[in-house]
């Protein structure tokens, strides 16, 4: 058996030990990420969903180019000198609501599963995906994304009254666009 087999064969072993466990805790969210990542290295390596949430995941802070300014960048066209920052925030929900209640990750990760015969509970049972999807965010309240470039100037999530929400600080002004998420 080649090389790339033993190693594609391994990490899939790692991340269907992982699925078969409850991710229930944020250091198993990180890991089953970057298992992914490390095989879709070997087979693809193409950017996805996944490659942002892990690259999330991994750092304290987003502040370089490239996956950052893509995320970023489906914002920036929402944010005008005359509209309020509720009025933007309303226009985030509307215009990328994927993002928002996590279904782009929720997709992607069905594909990969599905994709590479891995056991799909974690996307298809709910109680396995909110758990998934709290512990994510408990991880992702950790780390901001601070693009180079464009008008966000920071994206972060908080968690006020233990609700989850999602802050966008904004170059040269005041106020916070916040959306915040119904995870119902």
């Amino acid at each position: 058996m080649s090389e790339y087999k033993n190693r594609k064969k391994l990490i899939l072993k790692r991340i269907g030990n992982i699925l078969d466990s409850d991710i229930d805790t944020p250091e198993k969210v990180v890991y089953l990420l970057v298992e992914i990542k490390k095989l879709r290295e070997l087979v693809d390596n193409k950017l996805a969903p996944l490659s942002l949430y892990r690259d999330w995941v991994v750092h304290a802070k987003l502040d370089r180019g490239g996956t950052t300014s893509k995320l970023i960048g489906k914002f920036d066209p929402y944010v005008e000198n005359d509209k309020g920052v509720r009025e933007m925030s309303t226009d985030f929900v509307n215009y990328t609501p994927e993002f928002f209640t996590l279904e782009n990750i929720k997709c992607a990760m069905q594909e990969f599963l599905v994709t590479n015969d891995l056991p799909t509970k974690l996307t298809e049972d709910k109680k396995s995906w909110n758990s998934f999807r709290t512990q994510l965010l408990d991880t992702l309240f950790e780390c901001t994304i601070n693009p180079p470039d464009g008008r966000i100037e920071e994206l972060s999530i908080d968690k006020p009254n233990k609700k989850y929400r999602f802050s966008f600080k904004l170059r040269g002004r005041r106020g916070k666009p916040v959306v915040k998420l119904d995870l119902n």
